[in-house]
């Protein structure tokens, strides 16, 4: 169904029922060419549904979740895991670019491979475990997104001033390997 603003649930994220209570899981933002894009999908999803609606936010779609709530009063509650804050801008920057290159050879699994080694952060090991798992492919198929989402993120600063102006009880969830502001 789609929203007033023509946004479909299903691409800006999943949409669950809990106890008469939707939650929207903000991940894998395919559709966001830059990150107000993302934003304003979460935000017009969560506006979609009636009454409040609790937003749990992955990676890219947690800085869109924390984002979308300044556009709107109707998120009740966040959750946000490993949203990338403050990553160190110019390496990523350059293993975007690296990304890119690879993308236009046609080599797009091995985008994705330097992805979650360079940026994520990955051994060999888990990179192996994670090509065996149902989702690499379209991992593959979308990587591209993930380079338009880096480069967004790059533009991204998180100010800890304007944050406190964020009245929803949030959760931030991270790794034991975080790195900072966390």
């Amino acid at each position: 169904m789609d929203d007033a603003a023509g946004h479909r649930p299903s691409e800006a994220a999943d949409v669950a029922i809990r106890d008469d209570e939707p939650i929207l899981v903000c991940r894998n933002l395919v559709r966001s060419f830059a990150e107000r894009v993302a934003v304003d999908d979460v935000a017009a999803v969560v506006d979609s549904r009636p009454g409040t609606v609790f937003v749990l936010g992955h990676s890219y779609g947690g800085v869109a979740a924390l984002e979308a709530a300044f556009l709107t009063g109707r998120i009740s509650k966040l959750i946000l895991y490993e949203p990338p804050l403050q990553d160190p801008v110019e390496h990523n920057l350059a293993v975007t670019r690296t990304m890119e290159r690879l993308i236009k050879e046609g080599a797009s699994e091995q985008a994705v491979t330097t992805f979650v080694t360079e940026v994520v952060h990955l051994s060999p090991s888990e990179v192996a475990a994670m090509k065996l798992r149902p989702a690499w492919p379209e991992l593959v198929a979308t990587v591209d997104a993930q380079v338009r989402q880096m480069y967004a993120l790059a533009e991204y600063r998180f100010d800890a001033t304007r944050m406190s102006a964020v009245s929803q009880p949030t959760l931030l969830l991270i790794g034991g390997e975080t790195s900072a502001p966390y």
